[in-house]
């Protein structure tokens, strides 16, 4: 089970930074071609193979931390943004969005909705379900959290690769991992997708805030 997670991790994401960086797909094609790679592929594998169940409910309980880590995330990343915009080139990064991925001003507040609500839920069941839970059933638990983590922060490359320097991507990547292990830990945690994708949505709230102020439609 562990090298059949590994080997379809790597396809999957060696495939999509390719039909990003190099074919420099237009993000409706590249969103397109995520479905069945982050989707319905790695469902086939929970149903016939892995044999993996996951839940959308929370307990009570969860819920108070559930949100104060999905306000504390929110808060993290709009904080770091606004300390280090001196540092980004805002007008390129807008260029960027606009061509490469072919998304308009006109285009960006549908595509924000997209990625809060089903882009993290995709996310979230790719490296939180198919990648962390399964390498959890496999018995590999500490490895899970690394590895998932890991392949969640290099997975975003291919949509900043040319926004920041080197140092502004390391600390891109950092945040990404620690943001994986967060996801991760909630989902180990509550047994709930729910958890999880709730703080990943209020971390996409915020960067698509952000991106809603660069194209200076907020």
């Amino acid at each position: 089970m562990k090298k059949k997670i590994i080997a379809y991790v790597f396809v999957s994401l060696i495939s999509l930074y390719i039909i990003d960086q190099v074919l420099h797909a237009p993000y409706l094609i590249k969103t397109l071609i995520k479905l069945p790679l982050f989707v319905l592929l790695p469902m086939a594998l929970y149903k016939y193979d892995f044999k993996i169940k996951w839940s959308m409910r929370l307990h009570k309980s969860d819920i108070p931390l559930i949100t104060f880590w999905s306000v504390l995330v929110f808060m993290v990343i709009m904080v770091a943004f606004y300390l280090i915009r001196p540092l980004i080139g805002m007008d390129d990064i807008v260029s960027d969005i606009s061509g490469r991925m072919a998304v308009s001003r006109n285009e960006i507040v549908y595509v924000g909705i997209y990625t809060i609500v089903v882009n993290a839920f995709i996310e979230e069941l790719f490296f939180r379900g198919f990648i962390f839970q399964g390498l959890v059933k496999a018995g590999w638990h500490r490895f899970a959290y690394v590895f998932s983590a890991l392949v969640f922060a290099l997975y975003h490359i291919s949509n900043f690769r040319t926004w920041f320097d080197v140092w502004i991507m390391a600390l891109a990547l950092l945040g990404l991992f620690i943001g994986g292990l967060i996801f991760a830990y909630f989902v180990d945690r509550t047994k709930s997708f729910l958890a999880s994708w709730l703080i990943h949505m209020s971390a996409d709230i915020a960067i698509v805030w952000i991106g809603l102020q660069m194209f200076k439609i907020i």
